[in-house]
């Protein structure tokens, strides 16, 4: 395995395969008091696939990746952008026009796959909102990718939307976990809400 780690101003980018045994060797490059965080979606915009970066640095790091992205066309500037997640991605592959879908499915990194968690979910959610044509269509992602559970978590998007917009994340998760699980989203799951 081959990695190469690269220092900016910010923090820390990491290329390649990076070993799991190795991943201790990162807190070397911080203070305790750096309290450094993983952001992926700093790492996504460099094609990285670690990012390293105090917390007093997230805010400035962020900041130049969205002037850098902005005069972007809005399909590209998702791509490099910082709320790019694989479940989002897989909203993406399934309906972005065949160019820019061309840009997610050709990673060898990418697998189709649905929100896991109420995260997850808020990456899809902001994908939406960015695309707004497409919430109509969610449908098709299930159909495309009928290994993932997408055919089911897009026939209740509205109620899903709804715990994510109230502010109901702990519930949200709850509820695409237990569906996940069994494989099945039952309208029992839903009743109540």
């Amino acid at each position: 395995m081959k990695y190469t780690v690269e220092t900016t101003q910010y923090g820390i980018l990491i290329y390649g395969e990076l070993p799991i045994s190795h991943m201790h060797g990162i807190s070397a490059f911080f203070k305790p008091e750096d309290k450094a965080v993983m952001h992926p979606g700093i790492a996504n915009h460099y094609g990285a696939v670690i990012c390293v970066v105090p917390e007093a640095n997230v805010k400035e790091w962020e900041t130049e990746v969205e002037s850098r992205i902005a005069s972007l066309p809005r399909e590209e500037r998702w791509i490099r952008g910082l709320g790019v997640g694989v479940s989002a991605k897989t909203i993406f592959a399934a309906l972005a026009d065949e160019h820019y879908a061309r840009t997610v499915t050709s990673s060898p990194r990418f697998t189709p796959t649905h929100p896991h968690d109420a995260d997850d979910f808020s990456r899809c959610y902001k994908l939406l909102q960015i695309f707004p044509e497409w919430r109509p269509r969610l449908p098709e992602v299930g159909a495309k990718y009928p290994e993932t559970m997408w055919s089911k978590l897009a026939s209740e998007w509205d109620l899903l939307e709804t715990l994510y917009v109230t502010g109901r994340r702990k519930e949200l998760s709850a509820k695409i976990a237990r569906a996940v699980s069994s494989g099945i989203f039952p309208d029992q799951l839903f009743r109540g809400l």
